[in-house]
C-alpha cells in the first residue's frame, strides 16, 4: 500500500513537471533586446546602422541618418573633405550664382560649396545638372541654397541620398530624402535609395511633382493621413509598386500620378476624391478592378490606357463624360455598364478593347465619336439610343464580330442619323434593327 502511494505521488509529480514544461515550450517567446550598438558609423553623406540582439539570437537593425557636412572655412570638420572641384556654375551677375552641373568633376558623392570658385554665393541648383546625373550617388546641399529645381521626372539611376545642411533655411533632408524646411512637402525620393518600402513622415502634407518618379525598387509606400495633396506624376513608373492607399482628405488624383506602375494591383481611394486627371493610371498593367469614387464626374483622357488586366470598372450615376482614349488597350475588359448620366463618350474611348463583348450606349449621347469602339473584335452587339444624331468615321471599324446593331429609335429617325466615312468598316452586320423595322445596309462587309 505504501509503495502504491509513493508510485502515485511520483506519477502526479512527473505529470505536473511534464505539463509545466509543455506549457513553457508552447508559450510564445518574448524578445528581450539589449541596448542599441553601432554597427556602421554614420558619415557626413552615408547613413550608418545600429543593431541590438536578443538572447535567442534574433538581431534587429536600424538606420542612423547621415550627419551632414559641417564646413568650417571650406573644409568639413568631421570628414575633412572640402567641396567637390570642377563643378559648373552660372553667375547671376549680382554676387550670386547657380549650380549648373558636374562640369569636370568625377565625384560620385558631390559636395556643392556655399561659394563658387569666383566667390559668388551659390543660391540655386538648376534642373538638368542634378537628378539627371548618371554618376551621382549622393549630394550635399549647403546652407546658401534657396532654390532647387529637381526636374522631378529625370532619372539619375544611382542616386541614393541627399543631405542638406542643417543651417539651410529652405530645405531639409531626412534619411537621405529631400523635404522643405518644416518637412511638410516631400520633394524628392532618390530612386536608388536602399530599401523596398518607405513610410512617409506624419508631418508631410504634400507629395511634390515627380517625388517618387522612377523609383523602381519600391514595392510599398505608406502615405500618412496628414497628406492632402499628391502632385502630378508623383509615383510615375514606380514599376514594382504593388498597392497604394490614398488617405481621406486628398481630393485630386493628379495627372500621370501612377502612370507606368506596372505591378500595381490594388488602389484604395477615399470618397474625398472629386477629380481624376489625365493618364492617372495609364499602363497600370496589373490593375484588375477599379471603383470610381462617388464625387468624380468625369473619366479623363488616357485615364486607364493600357491597363491590360482590367476586367471590372465600376462607374456610378454621377459621371457625365468619358474622355478620349480613356480605356484604350484595356484588352481584358469584357463588360462595362455605362450609366445613363453619361452624355459624352469621346473619340477612341474604347479603342482596341479586344475582349469587349457588348455595349449599351446610354440615352443622352448625341454623337458617337471617331474610333470610339474601333478594333473591338469580340464586340457582338451594340445598342444605340434614339438620341444619337451623328456617328463619326471608324466609330465601330474592325469590330469583326459585330452582327447585331440595335437602334432604339424608328426607321425614320435612323435615316436622319448622320454617318461619316467608314463608321462600320469590316463589320459583318447586314443592317440596323429599329423599333419599327430593319434598315438594310446598301453595302455589307463580308
Amino acid at each position: 500500500m505504501k509503495n502504491s502511494s509513493i508510485k502515485l505521488i511520483a506519477f502526479f509529480t512527473l505529470a505536473f513537471l511534464f505539463l509545466s514544461l509543455l506549457s513553457s515550450c508552447s508559450a510564445p517567446h518574448q524578445h528581450a533586446f539589449g541596448e542599441w550598438t553601432t554597427d556602421t558609423e554614420a558619415g557626413c553623406i552615408d547613413n550608418g546602422t545600429e543593431k541590438r540582439s536578443c538572447s535567442c539570437g534574433v538581431v534587429e537593425t536600424r538606420t542612423v541618418p547621415a550627419k551632414g557636412h559641417d564646413f568650417v572655412d571650406g573644409v568639413c570638420s568631421r570628414c575633412k573633405k572640402g567641396p567637390s572641384e570642377g563643378l559648373e556654375f552660372y553667375s547671376n551677375g549680382d554676387g550670386t550664382c547657380s549650380f549648373r552641373g558636374r562640369g569636370t568633376c568625377t565625384d560620385a558623392n558631390i559636395i556643392i560649396p556655399a561659394r563658387s570658385p569666383s566667390g559668388d554665393t551659390v543660391t540655386k541648383i538648376m534642373s538638368g545638372g542634378f537628378f539627371a546625373d548618371e554618376v551621382l550617388v549622393a549630394i550635399y546641399v549647403p546652407e546658401s541654397v534657396l532654390e532647387i529645381l529637381t526636374d522631378g521626372l529625370n532619372v539619375a539611376p544611382n542616386f541614393a541620398s541627399i543631405t542638406v545642411s542643417p543651417k539651410n533655411t529652405v530645405y531639409a533632408s531626412l534619411d537621405g530624402v529631400l523635404y522643405n524646411k518644416d518637412l511638410t512637402t516631400l520633394i524628392k525620393y532618390p530612386i536608388a535609395k536602399a530599401g523596398a518600402t518607405f513610410d512617409i513622415p506624419a508631418s508631410v502634407t504634400t507629395i511634390a511633382l515627380g517625388a517618387f518618379a522612377n523609383a523602381t525598387s519600391l514595392t510599398s509606400v505608406s502615405i500618412p493621413a496628414s497628406v492632402h495633396t499628391i502632385e502630378t506624376s508623383a509615383f510615375m513608373s514606380c514599376s514594382a509598386l504593388t498597392s497604394i492607399t490614398i488617405p481621406d482628405g486628398v481630393t485630386t488624383i493628379s495627372g500621370g500620378v501612377f502612370s507606368g506602375c506596372r505591378s500595381l494591383t490594388a488602389v484604395s481611394l477615399p470618397e474625398s476624391i472629386t477629380s481624376i486627371e489625365e493618364n492617372a493610371f495609364g499602363y497600370c498593367e496589373a490593375l484588375t478592378s477599379f471603383t470610381v469614387p462617388s464625387g468624380v464626374t468625369s473619366i479623363p483622357k488616357y485615364a486607364f490606357m493600357g491597363c491590360k488586366s482590367l476586367t471590372e470598372i465600376k462607374l456610378h450615376d454621377k459621371i457625365t463624360t468619358i474622355g478620349p482614349q480613356a480605356f484604350y488597350l484595356c484588352t481584358a475588359l469584357k463588360q462595362i455598364s455605362i450609366p445613363d448620366s453619361v452624355t459624352r463618350i469621346y473619340d477612341r474611348a474604347f479603342l482596341s478593347c479586344t475582349s469587349l463583348e457588348s455595349v449599351t450606349i446610354p440615352n443622352g449621347i448625341n454623337t458617337i465619336y471617331e474610333g470610339t469602339f474601333q478594333n473591338c473584335p469580340a464586340l457582338v452587339s451594340v445598342s444605340i439610343p434614339e438620341s444619337v444624331t451623328t456617328i463619326e468615321n471608324s466609330a465601330f471599324a474592325e469590330c469583326k464580330a459585330l452582327s447585331n446593331i440595335i437602334f432604339k429609335g424608328t426607321v425614320k429617325q435612323w435615316d436622319e442619323v448622320k454617318t461619316i466615312g467608314s463608321w462600320r468598316a469590316y463589320v459583318p452586320a447586314k443592317g440596323v434593327t429599329c423599333t419599327d423595322g430593319t434598315v438594310q445596309f446598301s453595302f455589307s462587309y463580308s
